[in-house]
């Protein structure tokens, strides 16, 4: 038997793995996975974010999505370093959306400003079904944050209900409508 014959069964495997979305037992994968998917921006905001010349209002969208909610800040010059510690341009002037977007889509779903594989530190602490923690991300010559949430499994598995970015007044939290909404 040769090698090919031999590796074929692993590699369907994997294969079928991928495509029935089976995923890690670990919950901090399973909480990076859902930090990614629940602070994705629906299409529709993507296109107004996308065509925007200075940023969306946040007035104009129904669903407030940490995504939008980011890329919707003002970022003056002189700012309080607790908000760049939340979440700060890179750059010395705010990057074109085109820049932005280049980096939402670049693994096409979910359109998120935090891809699991941004993610360089995670903190959590677990209490039974509730997941409290700060996640912190970096686009490397782009943006970076650092970024409070809480999570419940729900389901079979864990969903962000609630992010937070203090030093700017932003609380964000799922309504029973399934829409993101500033409280």
């Amino acid at each position: 038997m040769n090698s090919f014959n031999i590796l074929r069964p692993v590699c369907l495997l994997s294969f079928l793995f991928t495509m029935v979305g089976c995923t890690s037992n670990d919950p901090n994968t399973q909480i990076a996975t859902a930090i990614a998917r629940d602070a994705a921006m629906s299409k529709a905001d993507f296109d107004t974010l996308a065509s925007s010349t200075y940023g969306p209002k946040l007035d104009d969208v129904r669903d407030k999505s940490l995504t939008l909610v980011v890329f919707s800040l003002r970022h003056p010059d002189a700012i309080d370093e607790s908000m760049n510690s939340e979440f700060e341009f890179l750059k010395s002037i705010t990057p074109k959306p085109s820049e932005i977007a280049t980096e939402i889509t670049r693994k096409g779903a979910p359109l998120t400003c935090i891809h699991s594989d941004r993610i360089t530190n995670l903190e959590i602490t677990i209490d039974g079904e509730t997941a409290i923690g700060t996640v912190s991300f970096l686009v490397p010559e782009l943006y970076r944050g650092r970024i409070g949430f809480v999570a419940r499994y729900i389901d079979s598995q864990w969903r962000v209900i609630e992010f937070r970015m203090p030093a700017h007044g932003i609380q964000l939290s799922k309504t029973a409508e399934g829409v993101w909404a500033l409280k």
